[in-house]
């Protein structure tokens, strides 16, 4: 074999061009036989075709004979001016052919991936996705898997503790290139990299040819029939890996990248893999591999804390373990307690070593590169815990919903954003911490406190409206119109479901939400919220959240020197109080607010919680004292009115006629409660008074007539989602049941009254369990 520089080529290319002088091949259809059938289909003659491409008459006669081997380059030009149709076989290819023949190149085995960390762990489901798609193989198109993730999460980690394991199925080389689409460095030229990739693979640099689409062409071709793995680490974006991909079915493709490259996923058919923070025990097994063991297991807990600080993300948890680590001498306590600040443990975990980079770096490198309305979208959503709607965004930044759901998308295809279900989202610890660090650095001085008293306004209102929803007929303060800007993003529930769908989510806002309110000096906002959940939290029996949340509206109250609102909340947390049976504590806050609704003139918020004070005291076996209360409360009601009020009162007062043993009174009592509420449309004062009235046809010995009144009260707790009502029938209808002689019956029945109050954690859980004890005993 000769080699030799190609006049016509070097003079008009302007480069040296190695070529291989041989004859004609046999066996498959040779470059020259190719070039020619495809330029007599175009109707061109030689100098015709030498008119079109810097090729003389000579040079392209003895391509066609076999006398000149063609170049990858030559081959590129000739394939824009005859172009190929279906079934034709590439001119590139064929070139690349007569280079890789027995007389020609021999392409090396690159083995490029850098080592794997050492402190790896979890993340199997992951590496179960990457062998699966080694595994899968479709004809005519490259394996391709992007690995997704936001910043910190290990996705390099990932992507090289599986290549190293898989090395062996890929016999033709590994290929590895960080594309720094991140960082401080720039980012990689997709040309650039092809000609490494060339180089790696043997390719002389004489044969690789200018310009990113005929490096790619020759890459491909080479690749062909080859196994070979690709690693393209840290993408930023489609048209930077779209070039280095090959065609070959026997090669694959790992994209790591921060960023949805929806570009990748249409064009190749990609597997996504998205990559989540660690587990919280695989966090700690991840301290525990750097800090040591046995100081870890020694404070698991703590070391579980400081895991659910870092948000579980191996970047933070080596930063966290090197420090623990370089302080063998302090407890993790102590390293806590020092880190006891959001601001303290992004400092911690940050590094000023720029090959090294730490969790604050990493973040900004994605927050450095977002366009200027999803920054400060970003920015804002630090402000709220927790998950955050759409609405509830749309208000924090005053756009509209269909723009803020757009720019939320943006944050969620750069991995710095959660969409943990349809329109809502979910900013991680750390990245909440970061975002509202530059809250303080980045934005106008009124920004946050302007987006805040919105969100306030929207969360309000919104909370108004379910809560309306939930109990239509329950008293509720009354608030002024929001503001325009808030107006149309105020969520109102359509039914009771949705509203209580929205509650349910909502809920773990409410205690920032009143805190925030305080800080800003909105004291009737403040104690509005925590009035306006008693409702939901009635029903769920929240009460832990309802005491909290009205102590604080007390608070706020008080400081605004608001009585209306001080009665309220007194009220509020007396009936919380009466329901876990603290009824001393109860009967003083009840008490108090209706000293407090005296004073201002509310007549009706006063008897409503003198009827709170009635049923506290028939709790408390003060039957007689109960009924005389609740008979002044009815009076009340009666002389306003107040339909609803004198419905429920009818039905405390027929509880306390059943618990003085005036059974038939209690009867007539309830029936007439319950038929008020059906006219009035309230399902849970009609479940309240059909429950209460088995309770005394069970007591009067009518057990069929008291089962048909459960089954129907059942049923409608049921619909309304109260399970504590259920477990409240449930236990009347194992009474029932024992009274009759059913005893597994019964005991079927307690049982599952005993796990509903249990999950609630409601003192009605001891009386059950008594219950089942001794039937359980006696059933033995």
């Amino acid at each position: 074999m000769a080699l030799h520089t190609a006049g016509p080529a070097r003079a008009r290319a302007g480069k040296k061009v190695v070529v291989v002088e041989r004859g004609r091949d046999e066996g498959w259809p040779s470059f020259g036989t190719e070039l020619r059938r495809r330029r007599e289909r175009e109707e061109l003659s030689l100098r015709d075709l030498a008119a079109r491409v810097p090729y003389s008459f000579s040079f392209l006669s003895k391509l066609e004979r076999g006398k000149n081997a063609p170049t990858p380059e030559a081959a590129d030009l000739l394939e824009s001016v005859l172009p190929s149709e279906l079934g034709d076989q590439p001119l590139t290819e064929l070139a690349v052919q007569h280079i890789q023949g027995s007389q020609g190149l021999r392409l090396a085995h690159p083995a490029q991936l850098p080592p794997a960390v050492a402190d790896f762990v979890g993340h199997t489901e992951e590496l179960r996705r990457l062998d699966a798609a080694a595994a899968h193989r479709t004809p005519g198109s490259v394996r391709v898997v992007l690995v997704e993730g936001p910043p910190g999460v290990g996705k390099t980690e990932l992507v090289l503790r599986w290549a190293h394991t898989a090395a062996d199925e890929f016999p033709d080389g590994q290929l590895f290139v960080n594309l720094r689409g991140w960082g401080l460095a720039a980012r990689r030229d997709p040309s650039e990299v092809l000609e490494e990739f060339l180089r790696a693979l043997g390719v002389p640099s004489a044969v690789i040819s200018d310009g990113v689409d005929r490096r790619a062409s020759l890459f491909r071709s080479l690749l062909t029939g080859q196994r070979v793995l690709i690693v393209l680490d840290n993408a930023a974006d489609a048209e930077q890996v779209l070039p280095l991909l090959p065609g070959s079915p026997g090669c694959m493709v790992v994209v790591s990248s921060r960023r949805w490259l929806g570009g990748v996923v249409s064009r190749t058919g990609a597997t996504r893999v998205q990559l989540e923070p660690l587990t919280a025990t695989d966090a700690v097994d991840m301290l525990s591999t750097v800090a040591g063991p046995a100081r870890v297991d020694e404070e698991r807990h703590t070391a579980h804390e400081l895991g659910a600080r870092c948000s579980h993300l191996p970047l933070a948890l080596r930063s966290l373990s090197a420090r623990i680590a370089a302080r063998p001498h302090h407890s993790l306590v102590e390293l806590a307690e020092e880190l006891d600040s959001d601001e303290a443990l992004l400092e911690a975990l940050s590094s000023y070593d720029d090959d090294n980079p730490g969790i604050r770096e990493a973040l900004s490198w994605s927050y450095d590169q977002l366009p200027d309305d999803a920054a400060r979208l970003f920015r804002l959503l630090g402000l709220v815990p927790g998950e955050v709607s759409v609405h509830a965004a749309a208000a924090l930044a005053h756009w509209s919903v269909p723009m803020t759901r757009h720019v939320m998308q943006r944050l969620v295809h750069e991995n710095l954003l959660v969409e943990s279900t349809k329109d809502r989202y979910l900013l991680s610890g750390l990245m909440r911490v970061f975002a509202a660090e530059h809250v303080r650095a980045d934005a106008p001085a009124q920004e946050a406190d302007t987006a805040l008293r919105r969100w306030l306004e929207w969360y309000v209102h919104s909370s108004l409206a379910a809560a309306a929803m939930l109990a239509p007929q329950h008293p509720l303060p009354t608030l002024d119109s929001p503001a325009t800007e808030v107006a149309s993003l105020v969520c109102a529930p359509q039914d009771y479901r949705a509203g209580l769908r929205w509650c349910d989510r909502e809920v773990q806002h409410l205690i920032a939400a009143i805190g925030c309110a305080q800080a800003r000096g909105l004291t009737a906002t403040a104690w509005t919220l925590a009035v306006v959940w008693g409702p939901y939290l009635s029903l769920t029996k929240g009460w832990s959240i309802r005491i909290t949340a009205n102590t604080r509206g007390l608070a706020a109250a008080r400081a605004g020197q608001d009585k209306v609102g001080e009665g309220w909340c007194q009220h509020e947390l007396g009936s919380a109080l009466a329901q876990l049976r603290r009824f001393d504590e109860a009967l003083e806050y009840l008490t108090e607010a209706m000293r407090l609704r005296v004073e201002v003139g509310d007549q009706l918020g006063f008897a409503w919680s003198r009827c709170a004070v009635a049923a506290t005291m028939l709790d408390m076996g003060r039957y007689g004292d109960a009924r005389e209360e609740f008979e002044r409360t009815l009076e009340i009601f009666q002389l306003g009115e107040h339909t609803f009020g004198s419905a429920v009162t009818l039905a405390w007062l027929g509880s306390a006629s059943y618990r003085l043993g005036h059974l038939q009174d209690a009867v007539d009592k309830l029936s007439r409660a319950r038929e008020q509420f059906i006219e009035l449309g309230d399902r849970a004062g009609e479940a309240f008074a059909l429950v209460r009235l088995g309770d005394v046809y069970r007591a009067m010995g009518e057990h069929e007539r008291a089962l048909e009144h459960l089954d129907r009260g059942v049923a409608l707790r049921r619909d309304l989602a109260d399970q504590w009502g259920i477990a409240d029938a449930l236990f009347v209808w194992g009474q029932v049941l024992h009274e009759g002689g059913d005893v597994a019956g019964a005991r079927s029945a307690w049982r599952q009254a005993l796990e509903g109050f249990d999950a609630l954690g409601d003192p009605h859980a001891a009386d059950v369990r008594a219950r089942l004890t001794t039937v359980e005993a006696t059933f033995a």
